[in-house]
């Protein structure tokens, strides 16, 4: 298995990633690589995403394991572990006692967005690389994700990513609690919710912790795939660097 890309971990998904990173190989001009021989910065960025995607997930089976469970503050109010409440899971027949922290909760919540966010980012920096931004001295010629989502892109290539709105969300959580320290959580019937709008301190809770976060994963995946696929047959048309 050829583990430095993504498709090889999960096949079907992100195919066109091999296929641009041997195109930009056989061009054997080193300007355009966007990999090393070491590694390949997006697989590494996606898969750690995944990871911490898989940590949320553990940790709500662990509160769904059955109708039999109930959850337990202490009497004298919660118990709180590395600067977060801690819950007891009861299960009714046997009695058993289960201690969850709520700060696995929130690594796991930092290293998903933080790490989706580094997703956009890597991309946003291989396009400019290929389009030989990166290297202009005005910096007015750098791209950022803020291209993905703006009405009048520089590169025409991304006007399609406009409505990514499960992208959009993720991105505002990522801003929160890159900048704010913090994304609020509800805990409710034994699943995790999220803040519709990141922005609102006033926003309602329905944006499930582990199904939206999943939808804007793979909304991430099934986009960058179809921006290296553009890229691919725009760098076989007209050659690079691409204008």
């Amino acid at each position: 298995m050829n583990g430095l890309y993504f498709k090889y971990y999960y096949p079907g998904k992100f195919e066109n990633q091999e296929i641009l990173c041997q195109i930009l190989r056989d061009n054997d001009d080193p300007k355009y690589e966007i990999e090393t021989f070491e590694c390949n910065p997006l697989t590494i960025r996606l898969l750690v995403a995944h990871d911490n995607l898989e940590e949320l997930i553990d940790f709500e089976q662990n509160l769904c394991q059955g109708q039999d469970i109930i959850i337990n503050d202490t009497p004298l109010g919660p118990v709180y572990v590395s600067g977060a409440s801690q819950c007891e899971i009861i299960n009714l027949q046997s009695q058993e006692k289960q201690k969850l922290k709520m700060i696995d909760v929130h690594k796991g919540l930092f290293g998903f967005f933080s790490n989706l966010g580094a997703v956009l980012d890597r991309v946003a920096l291989e396009i400019g690389i290929l389009y030989d931004y990166v290297s202009h001295p005005n910096l007015r010629f750098r791209i950022d994700w803020n291209y993905f989502f703006g009405n009048t892109p520089k590169i025409k290539l991304l006007t399609y990513c406009a409505d990514k709105s499960d992208i959009k969300w993720a991105v505002k959580c990522r801003n929160r609690l890159v900048h704010d320290g913090i994304i609020k959580v509800d805990r409710n019937n034994n699943s995790f919710y999220l803040p519709d709008e990141p922005d609102n301190e006033r926003s309602t809770f329905s944006k499930h912790a582990i199904k939206d976060c999943k939808k804007a994963f793979w909304e991430t995946v099934d986009t960058i795939d179809k921006i290296y696929g553009d890229l691919s047959k725009e760098i076989c048309s007209k050659n690079l660097p691409l204008k």
